[in-house]
């Protein structure tokens, strides 16, 4: 896969990761939308996530749509 996709095995695996976050924070992480032009939240961020429980990764995603709707 990551030869087909040009990229290394880590960059796979720490993609594939993220899908490890509960199916209630991946919703509200897609709900966030693109913010291609100036991001305010990168993947690193939510990387971090990873090592968090169920709440305090709700607790999270809180803070950033709290903090993504002041910036609008």
């Amino acid at each position: 896969m990551a030869r087909s996709l040009d990229c290394s095995r880590a960059r796979i695996t720490q993609l594939l990761n993220l899908l490890s976050l509960s199916d209630q924070v991946l919703d509200r992480v897609r709900a966030l939308g693109d913010y291609w032009s100036a991001p305010f939240v990168t993947e690193r961020k939510f990387r971090s996530f990873l090592n968090l429980e169920h709440q305090e990764q709700i607790y999270e995603i809180e803070t950033i749509e709290s903090s993504s709707k002041v910036s609008e």
